[in-house]
C-alpha cells in the first residue's frame, strides 16, 4: 500500500496546485469540489469546501515497474520427456 501525505491549504495554494498540475477529473458535490490531479512524481486529490477550507492529499506515483513478463504454464512431462496434453 502506498503511503500518502495530507495537509490543509489555502484557496490560493489550491489554485496554484491546480494551475501547475494536470487535472485528470473533477466533481462538484453539494458543499464541496473534488479535483484529481497529477504532477510529475505524485497523484493528488484536492477537496475544496464551500466554507473556504481546502484539503490536499498526495500519493507518490509508483516507480517505473517495467514490463511484466507473461508466465508460461508448464505442462507436466511424461516419462519420455514430451509434455502431456
Amino acid at each position: 500500500m502506498k503511503s500518502f501525505d495530507w495537509s490543509t491549504i489555502t484557496r490560493s495554494a489550491l489554485a496554484e496546485h491546480l494551475r501547475t498540475g494536470r487535472i485528470n477529473d473533477t466533481q462538484a458535490l453539494p458543499g464541496a469540489n473534488l479535483y484529481h490531479c497529477q504532477h510529475e512524481e505524485r497523484d493528488s486529490l484536492a477537496i475544496a469546501l464551500e466554507t473556504g477550507a481546502c484539503l490536499l492529499i498526495e500519493i507518490p506515483l509508483p516507480a517505473n515497474p517495467g514490463r511484466e513478463r507473461r508466465k508460461k504454464k508448464l505442462l507436466p512431462k511424461g516419462s519420455d520427456g514430451v509434455p502431456q496434453t
